[in-house]
């Protein structure tokens, strides 16, 4: 397959190490370089800011897409904005969906929970029909190797799982990366089932119902880690309150565990980012954890500026 337009995830977060934001403007100028588009999340920020200027300094193609609940912040890309390469949306899902629609393959670079949301449900709506594309882990400096180990646990849930898995790409070099999505021959067709939209939007939907009742991980599948990835971030943008609870009788969340923390060491997600969920091996421990939770409230201010708050909320 030729790819004309790439759709790159990555983090915003001002603090993430210089290394992070060079490897992203290097990227960025490589895709310009090579008559790509780059699509992305429309932020003048962090990764996402040196991606986007790394390739309009190579007078590449870039387009945004920010929802209008920030459009008007500081850290948006007004560049973009003036010259008309930038979609406003709603909301955030319309944001993702817009992504998954606009670019031929998809790249993540290193980022926090929003960009593992965007990895897990591009993985989840190519299994439902809604796409056939490819999606490559650029690992930079290791950076998703844990959460690589943990993806190796999925491949055994089922055929949908294998199928998914066989649409996804890792290597630590953007070139090679690349080629192996230009590679990429689909197995499947694109089958759009009637509601197709309605249906590939339920996980969030579900997540965000408003009620107190758990959200309980059981199983390493690929809905199931979409469902605990939305979940994060969902509780990171203060959208829900939920306590969010992992069954791990098998540890096999272990992988996970450690890609947030070293999420968190990499200022991708704040310091307490890693206590917005619980996990337990035995389900009495696991209730008695989530009858303890009490919510994070995360100022999203602190992945830009150098204050860091902490406010609990019961």
């Amino acid at each position: 397959m030729s790819i004309q337009s790439l759709t790159v995830y990555l983090g915003s977060g001002g603090k993430a190490p210089e290394m992070f934001k060079e490897e992203a403007q290097n990227f960025g100028a490589y895709l310009a370089q090579n008559n790509i588009r780059t699509v992305y999340g429309g932020m003048d920020a962090g990764t996402m800011g040196k991606l986007a200027n790394g390739a309009l300094s190579k007078g590449g193609d870039v387009l945004g897409v920010i929802p209008t609940s920030i459009k008007d912040r500081d850290f948006v890309h007004k560049l973009l904005l003036e010259q008309g390469k930038m979609i406003i949306v709603d909301g955030m899902w319309e944001r993702k969906k817009i992504l998954v629609d606009e670019g031929d393959a998809a790249i993540a670079l290193p980022g926090g929970y929003g960009t593992i949301d965007e990895i897990f449900e591009f993985l989840y709506w190519g299994i439902k029909g809604y796409h056939n594309k490819p999606i490559g882990l650029l690992n930079i400096n290791n950076y998703w190797t844990p959460l690589i180990d943990f993806i190796g646990h999925i491949c055994a849930e089922g055929e949908l799982e294998k199928q998914a898995m066989d649409a996804l790409f890792i290597d630590d070099d953007p070139i090679a990366l690349v080629q192996k999505l230009e590679e990429y021959s689909p197995r499947h067709e694109v089958k759009r089932i009637k509601g197709v939209e309605t249906y590939i939007s339920y996980i969030e939907e579900s997540n965000l119902e408003p009620t107190q009742k758990p959200i309980v991980i059981e199983h390493t599948n690929v809905e199931e880690i979409y469902r605990l990835a939305n979940a994060l971030v969902l509780k990171q943008l203060n959208k829900i309150t939920r306590p969010i609870g992992v069954y791990d009788k098998d540890r096999l969340f272990e992988k996970f565990k450690l890609w947030v923390y070293t999420a968190a060491a990499d200022r991708f997600i704040t310091p307490y980012c890693p206590e917005m969920a619980v996990y337990a091996e035995e389900r009495e421990v696991l209730q008695q954890l989530i009858d303890m939770h009490i919510h994070v409230s995360v100022d999203l201010h602190e992945k830009w500026d150098e204050t860091e708050k902490k406010k609990p909320a019961r």
